[in-house]
């Protein structure tokens, strides 16, 4: 705020050095305190100063837009190069139809993933006829060997019992990971044993999984 003071005051000096005529007497002698003191009671420089920091707001809010503005810009463009949903592909909850897709890319050793995993989910549950839910594969590097391995998991029960059993064996892996910090794979998916040899080696290398991990 000092600094805005001085730099209204030195402008109102300036300007009102090169907006009045030269005068001669002693009410040209005044100096720059006693000058402060003359605008301070007449409420000029109060006006000067609240003048300054509304411009100066106005530029910043200007400034702000602009970059918000870019940013959606940037995030629509994002967004035109994700993969097209392909339901003979993806791994969709809800309806197949439904105008909206939202599109996840998670990963299930990520703590933040797990936070956010079931807002997509109301969503669709709140709105089913409109919203679907698209899940991709993500797994960050400083997550695996887990990270991939889950995400196989997950994919290999889907080969066994389709689009139901991926999500069934998807929501088990997160109370799993939460409630015990296990560093193995859930083989029990309510009441089915599904077949997965892939948990005992690294089978993330397989043509039907590298397909689908967006890494």
């Amino acid at each position: 705020l000092l600094s805005v003071v001085s730099f209204v005051f030195l402008s109102f000096l300036i300007g009102n050095a090169h907006s009045q005529p030269a005068q001669s007497g002693p009410t040209t002698n005044l100096t720059a305190a006693e000058i402060l003191k003359q605008l301070e009671s007449s409420g000029a420089l109060e006006k000067a100063v609240q003048k300054t920091l509304e411009s100066m707001m106005q530029k910043q809010k200007a400034a702000q837009a602009a970059s918000e503005q870019k940013n959606l810009e940037l995030q629509k463009a994002k967004a035109k190069n994700a993969r097209k949903v392909d339901p003979n592909f993806d791994f969709i909850l809800g309806n197949l139809n439904a105008p909206i897709s939202i599109i996840e890319y998670s990963d299930y050793e990520c703590p933040y993933c797990k936070q956010f995993n079931n807002t997509p989910i109301k969503v669709v549950s709140d709105m089913p006829n409109q919203v679907n839910l698209v899940w991709r594969d993500f797994p960050l590097s400083f997550h695996e060997p887990m990270a991939s391995k889950e995400a196989g998991a997950a994919i290999c029960a889907a080969e066994q019992g389709g689009n139901t059993a991926f999500w069934k064996y998807s929501d088990a892996i997160y109370p799993r990971r939460c409630a015990c910090q296990c560093r193995c794979l859930p083989s029990v998916l309510h009441g089915s044993a599904p077949r997965l040899a892939f948990s005992k080696r690294d089978n993330t290398k397989k043509p039907a999984l590298t397909g689908r991990l967006c890494f």
